[in-house]
């Protein structure tokens, strides 16, 4: 592998509960690879990093590590379920998920975006999608769902919560009578300044 030649992709790195670091690179012609660094190796080794799966597309919405599975969406958006090998660390393609096509109009690719999988869902932005296992399952009850409250503003996330199947939100609370609430706050103020 020409260093010079590859590129890497703008999305997060993963790291596994044996310390190794995942990451993507392009390697040209649609070639996307995802390479494992080996934490019992010294750097410099020749099997410091290894090349454990390869996939054509053009672009990656994300790489995600969760429990034990890797995600990896590709530029038709679908996601890919990959295993891993126990003995040799490769990656073997395990099944396919997709999303419902309106679902698929509101993804909007941007480097080194937050998602989140969980309990057959997928997370992004201030939405969550079904994953469906297979397009035949593409119909309203399937449909993208928004996680907001009423009132609230999304501010960050979807983030796992470590060793669970929870993702958290952080969402600010802004009322239609926000402006009200501040003039009664400073209405206090002078009261506890007297």
């Amino acid at each position: 592998m020409d260093p010079k030649k590859v590129k890497m992709v703008k999305v997060k790195m993963q790291m596994d509960p044996e310390g190794a670091i995942y990451w993507l690179v392009e390697m040209g012609s649609g070639r996307v690879c995802i390479l494992r660094h080996n934490p019992g190796v010294e750097m410099g080794d020749s099997s410091f990093f290894q090349k454990v799966f390869e996939l054509r597309t053009d672009l990656i919405y994300f790489f995600l590590i969760s429990d034990g599975k890797f995600y990896v969406m590709d530029s038709a958006k679908k996601v890919r379920v990959l295993v891993q090998d126990t003995i040799t660390k490769k990656l073997h393609q395990e099944g396919v998920f997709e999303l419902g096509k309106k679902d698929k109009q509101q993804l909007v690719h941007t480097s080194f975006d937050e998602y989140s999988i969980s309990s057959g869902c997928l997370h992004w932005d201030s939405k969550m999608f079904f994953l469906l296992d297979s397009s035949s399952r593409d119909n309203a009850t399937w449909a993208s769902e928004d996680v907001m409250l009423d009132g609230y503003k999304y501010i960050n996330g979807p983030v796992n919560c470590n060793g669970t199947d929870s993702v958290f939100y952080v969402q600010r609370y802004k009322p239609a009578h926000a402006k009200l609430l501040k003039e009664e706050a400073s209405d206090d103020e002078i009261v506890e300044q007297e």
